[in-house]
């Protein structure tokens, strides 16, 4: 994606403030993640807005600072538990879609139509949607793991550019078995050689945004498994 100067964010009559090269991927990574599209109707106008929602600010934090939002992050109580979420009204929903954004609840979800930034924009929706633990390998041995949860056709275009920017193999996504869709499905990395290449792939500097819990278990995951 070599000519993205389109803006993502409208500002009054001129579409002013980011464009694709000033957004960080990492910022387009969590509108992946987290991001719907909703419209409610009034009596008299409809409200469009796209809306975060985590458990955690963090990652609505970074989105208000650097796409310097209006709005601001409130917070409110889902199934008994306090939730963060993050209405941005102006946003330019036609050029996201144009990237290939889709309702997470899409039958297919596209991976953006990008060719830089991929390490900042996969570094947060793992961040979001990935599990790190251990595993048991052939009954005896443990291992580090990494799950990666999404669209199986996300997830079948994400491993591929990691398999190009790491060196990592291509993995086959396997289907979320209580998902009767079929369009959820999970990512196994448990490769030690591999886990390994990608911590060092997603930290390796300059990195302007992280979840620094993320990070300290990555690191400290791959510390019970010294050289």
């Amino acid at each position: 994606m070599k000519d993205t100067m389109k803006d993502l964010v409208y500002r009054g009559p001129e579409k002013t403030g980011l464009r694709v090269q000033q957004l960080n991927t990492y910022v387009l990574g969590i509108l992946w993640a987290l991001g719907s599209y909703e419209e409610h109707a009034g009596t008299k106008t409809i409200s469009r807005y796209f809306q975060l929602r985590h458990h955690r600010p963090y990652f609505l934090q970074v989105v208000e600072q650097e796409m310097a939002l209006q709005t601001k992050i409130r917070t409110v109580r889902h199934n008994g538990k306090p939730q963060f979420r993050l209405n941005i009204y102006d946003i330019n929903i036609e050029y996201l879609n144009w990237l290939g954004w889709q309702a997470r609840q899409a039958v297919e979800r596209n991976y953006p139509f990008m060719s830089v930034g991929h390490r900042d924009f996969i570094l947060a929706y793992l961040e979001i949607h990935s599990k790190l633990d251990t595993t048991i390998i052939l009954k005896r041995y443990e291992r580090p793991r990494l799950r990666i949860y999404g669209n199986m056709r996300l997830l079948a275009e994400l491993t591929r550019v990691l398999a190009a920017e790491v060196g990592t193999g291509i993995k086959k996504p396997q289907q979320v078995k209580n998902r009767e869709s079929g369009i959820s499905g999970t990512l196994f990395y448990q490769s030690l050689q591999e886990l390994r290449a990608l911590f060092k792939y997603f930290y390796n500097p300059p990195l302007k945004h992280f979840d620094h819990e993320y990070y300290e278990k990555f690191s400290g995951l791959l510390r019970e498994w010294p050289d």
